[in-house]
């Protein structure tokens, strides 16, 4: 691995995510850069020339943004998984669960507005079997909507 500045020239990149290890193999060397953002030189626009990209289409840009979405909400996750812990220390295992409204509900704010009453009262159920609180909010989630064919709006969401 070779330093320049602030840039790493590699053709590998590892990415830890809690117990997750990526490690991803590039065919050639590419610019690794700590955090800092900054104009590109003249230098580094004549090396992106020597490599265009090709144009995508409005759908392989679309799949390739759900993509990244996906490994962005997995990282989180397994960033954040095994932090809470059970009376006994052992840890809470995350659960995935998709939720469907019975009516076809195609408004985000109606759809966000049932979701948030759903989970307060998980919040209080599960609060009342183990003991806590009722009124405190102990579930840690991430959840996305999506929008079926149809147009109907249902939520994918991951217990940590």
């Amino acid at each position: 691995m070779k330093q320049q500045d602030n840039k790493y020239l590699s053709n590998r990149k590892l990415v830890k995510s809690g117990s997750l290890l990526e490690i991803y193999q590039f065919g050639r060397d590419i610019h690794l850069e700590r955090r800092i953002r900054h104009i590109k030189t003249e230098e580094e626009i004549e090396e992106a020339k020597k490599f265009p990209k090709p144009k995508a289409s409005q759908e392989e840009i679309l799949k390739s943004s759900a993509r990244r979405a996906k490994r962005m909400i997995k990282r989180l996750i397994m960033a954040n998984c095994f932090l809470w812990f059970k009376e006994k220390g052992k840890p809470y295992l995350p659960i995935t669960l998709t939720l469907t409204f019975k009516e076809n509900i195609v408004n985000l704010k109606q759809a966000n507005y049932e979701f948030t009453k759903f989970i307060r009262r998980l919040n209080y159920e599960t609060n009342g079997i183990e003991g806590k609180d009722l009124k405190q909010s102990n579930l840690k989630y991430l959840a996305v909507f999506e929008l079926q064919k149809r147009g109907a709006i249902h939520y994918h969401m991951r217990d940590d």
